[in-house]
């Protein structure tokens, strides 16, 4: 490889590891402060979706089959011949 092309590799890899270095930094940063905030040091749990029961699955499928099965009579479809996939 050329001098000229080591160089600007190393260069490259400089700067990479220097900003690498000033993101480490703001992210302790932000850390810190975000911990002063908070009495205990804990990040708080975000908010997570709540899954569906068993029953409510359910419920919701036999909803569903209904609805197409009104859908599909409507339009004059024969429901027994359809493919499902």
């Amino acid at each position: 490889m050329s001098e000229k092309a080591s160089d600007s590799i190393e260069t490259a890899l400089e700067e990479l590891y220097d900003e690498r270095n000033r993101i480490e930094h703001a992210i302790a940063e932000l850390e810190r402060c975000l911990s002063n905030l908070r009495s205990d040091g804990k990040f708080k749990k975000t908010r997570s979706r709540r899954g569906w029961t068993a029953e409510a699955r359910q419920a919701a499928a036999e909803r569903m089959r209904n609805y197409w099965s009104q859908r599909h009579r409507a339009n004059g479809e024969d429901i027994e011949t359809q493919h499902v996939v």
